[in-house]
This record gives C-alpha cells, structure tokens and sequence, in this order.
C-alpha cells in the first residue's frame, strides 16, 4: 500500500477513536492527538513543492521522546507532553507550563498533567540529585558537624541530629512558600507522615 494512503488512513482512523485538535501552525495545519502524536495535513511551499500528509516522527530531545517541524524556516518544538495537554487540557494556555503532577516527564496521561507559571513549575514535584547524601528533598549531610543541613531554594533552614527532622523543615518551609503538595518529603516517604519533626 501506498505510504501516503496508508498514512491518511491511520489518520482518519485515529480521528474517529481518539481525542484530536486541529492547529495551524502559520499557513500548515497539524492534527494533534491525546497520545502525544502529531499529523501534518498535506501542503505546497513557497517553492511549489507538494507534500503528503504524514504523522511527524518522534525524536529524542534530553531522553525523552520529542517531535518538531519546520514551517518557513522556523522551527516549532511540539513534545508529547504539550500536545497531550493543548488536546485534554480544559485550562490549556499556550504562555504557560505544563507540570508532571508525579515527577515522572514520561508520564502524560492527562490526569497527570497541569497548567502552572514558571514558578509554579518549580514549587512542584523535586526530585533529589543523584549521589545526594539524603534521600530526602533538600536535606544534607554537614560532614563539618555531622548534623543534617535543611535547605529550600538556597535559604539554610537549620541543622538538626536527625535527617528526618531536616526533611520536615524544609516541608513546613516549602508550605509557607506555596509549593505543591507533591513536592513535600512526607508525600512522598510514609514514614515521616507519623512524625512531628523538631
């Protein structure tokens, strides 16, 4: 079968099964689908050339997949993750963020996906470094007076003897500065739910 043929197909298949939104990019149309992909609808340049519609390729982009087009020489980044969101998105704002609710940028399941500013990005779910002394969201170890330092966005919070009471510093700080719920040690570690920190 012809591979445009058989490109259109799919894409009127995936219409019929699947939430989709239609987009112009500048004088190209795009199909955007709520798994992330992307169907560019057939179109002429500026040169005369003709091309058939087809569904964009995914990438890689830092690990993670990522689809992008060129359109009169300026390129556009579409990545799952904003597409899912444009597509299922009540809320969807094309000046803002889209968050990973869980932390996870591989997961884009509309449920885990929200709108947020910039610094609404950064008071979501955190991650710890990698080879971190803690396990926990800005807590470190002070090899000077082995005590566990508490930390939140470069602000010392305290040293304290347990590295339990350091986690719950720095959630009780991160609540004061409006973060997400998703971004306290005590969502994330049962065992700091019972605890009271000092």
């Amino acid at each position: 079968m012809n591979t445009h043929i058989k490109a259109l197909q799919d894409w009127q298949l995936k219409k019929t099964c699947h939430k989709h939104k239609d987009k112009k990019i500048e004088d190209r149309l795009f199909t955007l689908f709520e798994d992330g992909s992307v169907f560019s609808h057939p179109f002429t340049n500026d040169r005369g050339h003709s091309f058939e519609g087809r569904f964009l390729k995914q990438g890689k982009l830092c690990g993670r997949p990522h689809s992008k087009v060129t359109v009169n020489k300026k390129t556009y980044n579409l990545p799952p993750h904003r597409v899912v969101a444009e597509v299922c998105l009540s809320d969807w704002d094309d000046s803002r963020q889209v968050d990973h609710i869980n932390g996870n940028p591989m997961d884009n399941r509309p449920c885990n996906l929200r709108m947020v500013t910039a610094r609404g990005n950064h008071r979501a779910h955190v991650k710890c470094m990698k080879n971190a002394s803690s396990k926990y969201r800005g807590v470190f170890l002070n090899k000077a007076n082995n005590k566990w330092r508490s930390v939140l966005m470069g602000k010392h919070l305290g040293f304290f003897k347990h590295e339990a009471s350091a986690a719950l510093a720095y959630d009780r700080a991160a609540e004061a500065a409006e973060f997400y719920q998703e971004a306290l040690n005590r969502n994330n570690f049962p065992e700091l739910q019972t605890l009271t920190g000092a």
